[in-house]
Formats: structure tokens, C-alpha cells, sequence
């Protein structure tokens, strides 16, 4: 931050992970910024759940090829289906399955701050499309529009795993459904997710 506002100016900036859970963010933003603008990042909550097993087996290192939950994607929901609506062992610290209930998550900052000032961006838009989907940001925001400069990834997983089985994809994609049924009710826009 002070590097920031050294070469920049005063700027305030942040990445909260994984601010949706944090349930009770959105009323402590209001109280301190009542008219902010907020942009929340979704990613489809069944390639979520994948990208976080990877991230477990990569926290969790020597002790996680060995336990039973972690052994296999297949075994990682299974357990967390099984748990729920506990959360399943993690060496994350996030619960797999309630950290992609969008709607339930995203229910406080509707409340805190009302539609219109809540601007739903689809990681997979970011994705294929990073500078029209920052120039949507940046017009929610009224800000004018910076040119897109494309920086190479810098928090990829190395780990190099079997893969999404398609067995565990189809449960999470049915788990899932009825929240992003909601999720694209209380936004009026479907994500487009299964």
C-alpha cells in the first residue's frame, strides 16, 4: 500500500479471500463506506470446488495424499456431501461446498447495500475476456476506462493433478443448482452455470 501510494498516489485496494464467507463484512463496509459500490468476482462454484481441492492437496502437502478425504477429488466431495451442512476437513480453512452457495453469500451485501450497487462479474467472462470485462467494472464504477495491459498469472496452482472426474462434477453441478437458481433470482441475470 505505501509502495501504491508512493508511485500513485492515495490508493486503497485489497483482495479479501474469501470475503463472501466472512458473513458479516458487508454491514461493517456500509457502516464505514454507506454509499460504496461493490464488485463481487463468481466463479462457476463447481470449477471453484476443483481449484480448491487443488489448493488443499497443495496446503495440506505430505499429510494430504494420505488422508482418506483428500486422497481423490471423488473422495474430497464425497466427504463434504456427507458433512454437510458442516463443513468437511480442509486444510484450506474454507468449507467446500458453503463457499460456492452464492445466494447465501451474497444475501448480506444485497442487504447492505441494495442491487444497484452490486456488480456481479462471472470469472469465466474475466477469463476469455479480460479488458471487456474490466471496462464493465469500470463503467459501473464511473470511472474512466484504463487500457487493458495483459501481466502474465502469477498465483497458478503447480500442482499437476488427475483432474475433475466427471462422477463428482455431475453431484457438485446438482448440489449447486438450486443455489444459482437463486443467486440469478435475487440478481435478475443467470450465470449460466449448471
Amino acid at each position: 500500500m505505501r509502495r501504491v501510494r508512493r508511485n500513485t498516489g492515495n490508493a486503497r485496494t485489497g483482495h479479501f479471500t474469501p470475503a463472501l464467507t466472512f458473513l458479516d463484512l458487508p454491514g461493517r463496509y456500509r457502516a464505514a463506506v454507506p454509499d460504496a459500490k461493490v464488485v463481487l468476482v463468481l466463479r462457476d462454484p463447481v470449477s471453484r470446488a476443483y481449484s480448491q481441492y487443488k489448493w488443499e492437496l497443495l496446503v495440506g502437502g505430505p499429510d494430504a495424499a494420505v488422508a482418506p478425504e483428500f486422497v481423490s477429488y471423488a473422495a474430497f466431495v464425497e466427504a463434504s456431501l456427507a458433512a454437510y451442512p458442516e463443513p468437511a476437513p480442509t486444510y484450506c480453512g474454507l468449507p467446500l461446498l458453503q463457499s460456492g452457495e452464492y445466494d447465501v453469500l451474497t444475501a448480506a451485501w444485497l442487504a447492505a447495500f441494495g442491487r444497484d450497487r452490486i456488480h456481479l462479474v462471472r470469472a469465466e467472462d474475466y477469463f476469455a475476456d479480460p479488458a471487456t470485462t474490466l471496462a464493465g467494472i469500470y463503467e459501473f464504477l464511473e470511472l474512466p476506462a484504463i487500457d487493458f495491459v495483459p501481466v502474465p498469472r502469477v498465483n497458478e496452482n503447480p500442482l499437476v493433478t488427475p483432474g475433475e472426474d466427471p462422477a463428482s462434477k455431475a453431484l457438485l453441478a446438482e448440489f449447486y443448482r438450486p443455489h444459482n437458481r437463486r443467486l440469478a433470482e435475487s440478481f435478475g441475470r443467470d450465470m449460466g452455470w449448471t
